[in-house]
């Protein structure tokens, strides 16, 4: 007899419903936190008009600009997420951060290529880091998420 290691009915003690409600709280803090970040960014950025002579910036203002539209739609859907928990609003907080996870994962590319190029490698370190994390998270968050949406049907 084998056991799947995606059939599961809790996660560390916690209900599969707890655990959607944790992932909709994460994700509301993270996109919250990430939107601040973006528009601080963005304002300190957009005080530098040599765009041309500093690649770096040129892709963190691309990537803030991204993430802030990007989180202002997460919080709008984990707020839908947490406040009903039917399988259609389930399925579109899934998909969506499927197709988030996709368009992050080439920013975080595009900015380690150019980080790279302009030999700022601590600052590749860290974004390989961030990318890693973040990806991580949201990819577990999603498997909740999924499998709370099996467990309903």
């Amino acid at each position: 007899m084998t056991t799947k290691c995606w059939k599961i009915d809790n996660l560390c003690g916690f209900t599969l419903s707890q655990s959607v409600s944790f992932a909709g709280i994460v994700t509301l803090v993270i996109s919250f936190v990430a939107m601040v970040c973006a528009f601080i960014t963005v304002k300190d950025i957009s005080l530098d008009n040599e765009y041309n002579n500093r690649p770096v910036h040129a892709i963190n203002m691309i990537f803030s600009l991204y993430c802030f539209s990007i989180s202002m739609y997460q919080i709008i859907i984990s707020v839908m997420l947490l406040s009903k928990r039917s399988p259609f609003l389930c399925s579109v907080w899934f998909v969506s951060h499927l197709s988030i996870l996709t368009l992050y994962c080439f920013m975080f590319t595009a900015k380690v290529i150019v980080s790279y190029h302009a030999k700022q490698y601590l600052i590749v370190t860290l974004t390989v880091l961030s990318a890693v994390i973040y990806e991580g998270v949201f990819i577990f968050f999603m498997f909740i998420v999924h499998r709370y949406v099996a467990t309903m049907q």
